[in-house]
């Protein structure tokens, strides 16, 4: 009996054993502790440290290379995790890309005039603060050099040790996520992307959705009777790129939040005749 019982607890590791060497043996493994005295809570920490690791990088496709875009490519990075972004522009930056064509649907840019109403102190990233000479409150121009600045920085832009891709794919959209096949048992999603005219599918761990929220307008027409005999031009603010557009016309303007109060400002300098509205009510 006494030879049975020293088998029994040579079977499985004591305290004692769980030595650094013995630690080895208990990668990617789950384990339960059973007991949380010093001993136990020791050992739970260094098993915390090895099992149920595992063994290759979670994929992680990121949607938008933009401000929230950038930044969870860095946050991937730091974790140890493999991320691709994707961007359907040709460059970062988002909607702090000023272009002057309008961007059509899916896309936004800001208008020409813009200025920050968050001082630089409140909308910079908390690692990676305003250089010290730029305004208080900043154009698009200077809130795409610090983006340009904050990515070449932490060198986002870069394969990453060990991989051959960069983390970022440059016109290239994202034509829909959907769950993979056996999605119940991985958790992994299928990405279908386009780039030059030919479509790709891989799949990836995690999705993070990083387009913002002023993708779509929200362009309410069906409370004005009669909108559509209207012959003008209508447009949301979103197309908006600089007054000159309207010079010497009549506009209507809809709403004084903080954009249509700088865009209302803009055209009483040119426009024959500018009124603003607050609502449509």
């Amino acid at each position: 009996m006494a030879d049975q019982n020293q088998q029994v607890s040579r079977t499985d590791p004591t305290q004692s054993e769980l030595q650094e060497p013995r630690l080895q043996g208990f990668e990617c493994k789950q384990v339960l502790v059973i007991g949380l005295g010093n001993s136990g809570g020791d050992v739970a920490v260094e098993l915390s440290l090895v099992a149920s690791q595992e063994t290759t990088a979670k994929q992680v496709t990121i949607i938008g290379a933009g401000m929230s875009g950038l930044t969870s490519i860095k946050c991937c990075l730091e974790e140890g995790l493999e991320p691709t972004c994707f961007e359907r522009s040709d460059d970062i930056g988002g909607l702090w890309k000023f272009t002057v064509k309008t961007s059509g649907h899916g896309k936004t840019q800001v208008y020409k005039s813009v200025v920050t109403n968050v001082t630089k102190e409140m909308s910079c990233y908390s690692d990676f603060p305003f250089q010290e000479d730029f305004p208080n409150y900043m154009n698009q121009a200077k809130m795409l050099e610090y983006l340009r600045s904050y990515a070449k920085h932490f060198d986002l832009l870069k394969p990453p040790t060990g991989r051959r891709s960069f983390c970022a794919s440059f016109q290239t959209t994202v034509c829909s996520v959907t769950k993979s096949p056996d999605f119940s048992a991985s958790g992994q999603w299928e990405v279908v992307t386009e780039a030059g005219g030919k479509q790709d599918t891989a799949v990836f761990d995690v999705v993070m959705i990083c387009t913002g929220h002023y993708l779509n307008p929200h362009l309410l027409l069906h409370p004005f009777p009669g909108i559509n005999k209207f012959q003008g031009q209508i447009l949301h603010s979103r197309e908006y790129r600089h007054p000159e557009t309207f010079q010497g016309k009549r506009v209507l303007m809809i709403g004084l939040g903080n954009t249509g109060g700088d865009i209302a400002v803009e055209l009483s300098r040119v426009a024959s005749w500018a009124n603003p509205k607050l609502d449509y009510k």
